[in-house]
C-alpha cells in the first residue's frame, strides 16, 4: 500500500503538476490596478483618470475589462479567470495631427499607466525606460515610416511598443514567461 503511495505521488509530480496552470498575474484586481494608474496619473498631473469600477466582460479564455480616456487614448486590460486579476494590458495611442502638447500628455499617460503594471514606485524606473523607448519608436518610424516594434524586459515583465500607420500607437505589458 505505501508503495501504491509513493508511485501515486511521483506520477503526480512528473504528469500532474506540469500540466497545472499556475496564475501569471500582477497580485491586483482591476479596481486595485486603477487606484494604482491614478495615482500614477495624479503624480503627473496628467487631466486623466480610469474609473475604478471597470466592467468586466466575460471571456472563454480570460475576461477583459476596457476604458477609453478619450477618443485618442484607450487600454484593454486582460483579467484571469481564476484569480481575478490584472495578467495583461494592451494600451492604444493614436496621436492627433498637430495635436502637439495633446500627444505628449497621452504619450506620458500612457507611461504611467504602463509602469502601474509593475509597481507602486514604478514611474522613475518603467515609466522612464517606457517614455525612451516610445521616443525612440517614434523617432525611428518618422524617419522610414515603416512598422516598428520593441520591447524590454525589467522585473519579471515585458513592455512593448508597435507603431504602425493603420493602428496608430500600440504598448503592451505582460508577465514575461
Amino acid at each position: 500500500m505505501n508503495s501504491i503511495k509513493k508511485y501515486t505521488a511521483i506520477l503526480c509530480l512528473f504528469f500532474v503538476l506540469p500540466t497545472t496552470s499556475f496564475a501569471q498575474d500582477i497580485g491586483l484586481t482591476v479596481s486595485q490596478f486603477a487606484k494604482r494608474v491614478n495615482a500614477n496619473l495624479a503624480s503627473m498631473e496628467s487631466p486623466f483618470r480610469m474609473s475604478e469600477s471597470l466592467k468586466i466582460q466575460t471571456g472563454e479564455v480570460n475576461d477583459v475589462a476596457s476604458y477609453q480616456f478619450s477618443d485618442n487614448f484607450s487600454v484593454v486590460i486582460t483579467v484571469d479567470k481564476k484569480t481575478l486579476k490584472v495578467k495583461s494590458l494592451i494600451t492604444n495611442v493614436v496621436p492627433i495631427a498637430d495635436g502637439g502638447d495633446q500627444n505628449l500628455i497621452m504619450f506620458f499617460s500612457n507611461s504611467a499607466l504602463l509602469s502601474a503594471f509593475d509597481g507602486k514606485n514604478s514611474m522613475k524606473t518603467v515609466g522612464k525606460k517606457f517614455i525612451t523607448l516610445t521616443t525612440e519608436a517614434i523617432t525611428e518610424w518618422g524617419k522610414s515610416k515603416k512598422d516598428i516594434q520593441k520591447s524590454f524586459i525589467l522585473n519579471g515583465k515585458q513592455y512593448g511598443i508597435s507603431i504602425s500607420q493603420y493602428t496608430g500607437i500600440m504598448s503592451f505589458a505582460e508577465i514575461e514567461e
